[in-house]
């Protein structure tokens, strides 16, 4: 893996962070994907958990134990990329 390939993992891990913390949207996230990071399975994990991301209500079916474990599996990928 290349050092753009890390820095851009990197980059993206703490926006997704900032997401989910709630200081950043979604789209600011998403903002300048590249073909190619769907390339890193790491990075591509993370960035379809960012863009599949549901909103926190009943009616999506993701409510309390089921939406914290999908934050938790978020977190986690960002912890991954991060490394």
């Amino acid at each position: 893996m290349d050092d753009r390939s890390l820095q851009r993992r990197k980059e993206f891990a703490r926006r997704a962070r900032q997401f989910y913390d709630g200081r950043m949207g979604r789209s600011e996230v998403l903002a300048d994907v590249e073909a190619e990071d769907y390339a890193d399975p790491v990075l591509k994990a993370l960035l379809e958990v960012v863009q599949n991301q549901p909103k926190k209500s009943r009616f999506s079916g993701l409510w309390g134990r089921p939406y914290d474990a999908y934050v938790d599996r978020a977190r986690s990928l960002i912890d991954d990329a991060e490394r």
